[in-house]
């Protein structure tokens, strides 16, 4: 038996359907002649993907957190490397002779 594939355009009518909730997801996949798991498997992301749709931000971060992280950050990686040649060695100490 091969596997049924179907067009986007056919998962987001019956998704559609699912969420309007006129009827519950079985009788929606026994008219399809199908499973309910796929008409679960396609309502859940349209609904995530509304949410997408609807929020005033839309997807992106804010941009200008990025240059404020570097600027954050940017003291402490100059620190580890500076610090890296103070680390104790077999040597004397770098601050002279310890008391």
């Amino acid at each position: 038996m091969k596997r049924r594939t179907y067009t986007a355009a056919f998962q987001s009518r019956v998704a559609v359907e699912a969420i309007r909730g006129e009827y519950t997801i079985s009788p929606i996949a026994s008219r399809l002649e199908g499973y309910p798991s796929p008409v679960r498997a396609w309502k859940q992301p349209t609904l995530e993907g509304w949410k997408v749709i609807f929020s005033k931000r839309r997807g992106v971060a804010r941009p200008a957190e990025a240059p404020r992280r570097e600027a954050r950050y940017a003291p402490m990686g100059r620190l580890q490397m500076e610090g890296a040649g103070l680390k104790k060695s077999g040597s004397a100490a770098p601050f002279g002779p310890a008391r």
